[in-house]
């Protein structure tokens, strides 16, 4: 496999060649269950530890029911675009680490407890537990949601 072929994603994601199609259905989903859906408010993104890698995916934060609250992490694509012949694992470990620090920050800034991360795109679980990097570098609990 070429280099360039696991650039492919990051490339798409930059350009925002990508559908968002799932990722808005998954939100619907949110607000037909009486969720209210908000952008991550500018100032996380200042704070040291949280890069500007994020902002090209989707960040929401999820207020309403107490046990469902926290941070929606949406990867745009379908499923060819979020396959490991498109996604590599040097992508991935460059936004998790700051995908943890930003929901910590909510969490810490926050009087809710925010007690979930939603990581949605149509493989994106597929995706990342292939790469191994779920097992290495969480040690909280973590909700994911995916179609």
């Amino acid at each position: 496999m070429r280099d360039e072929d696991k650039e492919a994603y990051r490339s798409a994601l930059r350009d925002g060649t990508l559908s968002y199609k799932s990722i808005d259905e998954l939100l619907a989903f949110f607000k037909n269950n009486k969720m209210r859906i908000e952008k991550v408010p500018k100032e996380f993104f200042k704070q040291k530890g949280v890069n500007n890698i994020l902002t090209r995916l989707k960040l929401r934060v999820c207020y309403g029911k107490r046990s469902w609250e926290g941070l929606i992490i949406g990867f745009p694509g379908n499923r060819q675009q979020l396959s490991t012949k498109y996604v590599g694992t040097p992508y991935l470990r460059l936004i998790l680490y700051p995908i943890l620090d930003l929901y910590l920050k909510l969490q810490q800034q926050s009087a809710r407890a925010f007690p979930c991360l939603y990581l949605l795109g149509e493989r994106f679980l597929e995706l990342i537990q292939y790469q191994s990097l779920i097992n290495s570098a969480i040690k909280r609990e973590i909700i994911f949601d995916y179609s």
